[in-house]
């Protein structure tokens, strides 16, 4: 959001954890107790609209309109980007390392915020889902939807954010110029409080009530991975994850509920979530932050 203009920030942070990475291969990480490999069946729901954009325009009586993914047929949400999504979260309820682009005014004051993962010492998140070198262990099918309804709607134009302006950092005095340290790691709400910009762009959106389906595998997870995983995803149904553009339109608030499938045998994905919860309470603040940004919410009243 362009923070000189006095338009509605619907967004919050969550606080930053201290980063560890594994001190040698095979220590931090028990390689004998990453026994898990199946795959989890998801239902991801639309709560509100969903827009995924494809990055082209299409065009109706009235004008042009920016399209949504699909796979020739259906109504797409890509495997990438739910990836992303849940990656995000996963990193905030964890240790995992904090990803910070140099070369910019603002500083990130956490203890090992500059440790860097590599092959052999890597943090949770990067061994999960992979980094330079490093093979993922998950991989995120397409979700698809054969039961979405669309409409084009007039909506308030995004900008990018300004990390050095007070929204994002408590900015200080510098040696040489002013800097900010960061506040934490961005979520946006699913509670929004509308607001009208000076420029419009109309947009195809998925309708809320679609219902996509698709397929996590995973192999060789430890327990923690597995759990971390499943509580990432917002299968607690303590918080809906946000994907697609125009988020703090209010735009892309999904409910998501799955089955572990693993050996022939299926268990509810919320039991695994749960466990993460309730087991390691060393991310309590965290995981709080997230579910009080990101509680389920429908035309703004909490479900």
């Amino acid at each position: 959001l362009d923070m000189n203009i006095e338009y509605e920030d619907n967004s919050d942070f969550a606080e930053f954890n201290t980063p560890r990475i594994y001190l040698e291969e095979n220590k931090y990480v028990d390689k004998s107790a990453a026994k898990n490999s199946g795959y989890i069946d998801l239902k991801i729901l639309t709560v509100s609209n969903l827009a995924v954009g494809n990055g082209m325009f299409s065009k109706d009586k009235v004008g042009l309109y920016k399209d949504i993914m699909t796979n020739g047929e259906y109504p797409i949400i890509p495997g990438s980007s739910l990836k992303g999504a849940v990656r995000h979260i996963a990193n905030i309820v964890s240790d995992g390392c904090i990803k910070a682009k140099s070369g910019r005014k603002y500083v990130i004051d956490v203890p090992n915020a500059n440790l860097k993962c590599d092959v052999k010492n890597k943090c949770i998140i990067c061994d999960m889902f992979g980094m330079m070198k490093v093979k993922s262990k998950l991989t995120f099918s397409d979700a698809v939807s054969k039961s979405a309804k669309t409409k084009v709607f007039n909506v308030n134009c995004q900008h990018s954010p300004k990390l050095t302006v007070a929204k994002y950092c408590n900015v200080e005095k510098g040696p040489r110029n002013n800097v900010g340290k960061l506040k934490g790691y961005k979520l946006y709400c699913n509670k929004v409080k509308k607001y009208d910009a000076y420029k419009k762009i109309r947009i195809k959106a998925i309708l809320p009530g679609a219902e996509f389906n698709t397929r996590i595998f995973f192999n060789d997870l430890t327990d923690k991975e597995l759990e971390l995983l499943c509580f990432a995803l917002g299968c607690t149904k303590t918080f809906n994850l946000k994907l697609g553009g125009f988020k703090n339109e209010g735009y892309g608030q999904v409910e998501i509920s799955g089955n572990v499938i693993m050996d022939g045998k299926s268990v509810d994905a919320k039991l695994y979530a749960e466990n993460y919860k309730n087991k390691y309470k060393e991310f309590s603040r965290s995981i709080t932050d997230v579910e009080e940004i990101m509680y389920p919410y429908i035309d703004g009243v909490k479900k």
